[in-house]
């Protein structure tokens, strides 16, 4: 991954923080000061964060490991679809619906349903129904696909989340901490650290800002799949079928037919006195 740069960051508007008055004191560690009465996030702890979440990413991604990407911001929407099919990972930017992780099983199932509904659609059998009945099934294809749509390629859950505001993404990461899976978020100085594994501390409302963390991190997700380790499989060479030589061994004959034939062959010796 490029080296990033303060000025970079200062560009993007990275460095703003929220008013003084909405902050938590838990962010101090990452504020650099005050300027008319808004927080001036640190950007050198900014750069740590996000070298810090970039190894995360290659290592879990290296091992074929799966990662989903959180934003329910709705003029970060596009952004984060976006980041999320160049880097190939699964993605929220709609909806979390609670329990995502915590009961997958559920999920999996609605997943399904939405499989079966594009199916039907594509291949035109909805339309056997009535029109009733195309109008409902339109509206509920349409509300599995705001809700689960991202998520559509996910088949277990995941080995770690990167979300964007503590705040909103609080569900999510609640669900990734009781499942003891490592969290990256971007987080405010309006935020909470305490809950997150990787915090990385920007300004996660302009969409610059967001933008050019998340390009980094879906920069190390494409990083860690083209290092992907591939265990390679060990085929034995089939070795030649060995014949085994039969031998059959001759039983010894019992005392009273070797005394008969010791009397055939020697018939004199044998005879009466």
């Amino acid at each position: 991954m490029a080296l990033i740069s303060l000025t970079e960051l200062i560009e993007n508007a990275s460095h703003f923080g929220h008013r003084a008055e909405r902050w938590n004191p838990k962010m101090a560690p990452y504020i650099l000061g005050t300027r008319k009465s808004t927080h001036i996030i640190d950007l050198k702890e900014t750069i740590k964060g996000l070298i810090r979440a970039t190894e995360l990413l290659k290592a879990i991604t290296k091992k074929n490991g799966l990662v989903i990407l959180v934003c329910t911001k709705k003029h970060l929407s596009d952004i984060v679809e976006a980041e999320a099919k160049r880097c190939g990972i699964p993605y929220v930017n709609k909806r979390w619906l609670g329990g995502t992780i915590t009961n997958f099983d559920t999920i999996k199932k609605q997943i399904t349903k939405l499989l079966n509904f594009e199916k039907m659609e594509t291949d035109g059998s909805i339309n056997q129904y009535t029109k009733k009945d195309q109008s409902l099934f339109q509206r509920e294809l349409q509300r599995l696909r705001d809700n689960l749509g991202g998520l559509r390629e996910l088949s277990r859950a995941p080995d770690a989340i990167i979300a964007v505001d503590q705040i909103r993404s609080k569900t999510v990461l609640d669900e990734a901490h009781k499942q003891n899976i490592p969290t990256i978020c971007l987080i405010d100085t309006d935020g909470n650290p305490s809950d997150i594994t990787l915090p990385i501390p920007i300004n996660d409302d302009a969409i610059r800002s967001v933008s050019f963390a998340l390009s980094k991190l879906a920069d190390a997700v494409i990083e860690g799949k083209t290092e992907l380790v591939i265990t390679p499989i060990r085929v034995e060479e089939e070795k030649p079928a060995v014949t085994k030589k039969i031998v059959h061994f001759k039983k010894k004959p019992s005392a009273e037919k070797e005394d008969r034939r010791e009397k055939e062959t020697h018939p004199r010796t044998h005879s009466k006195k």
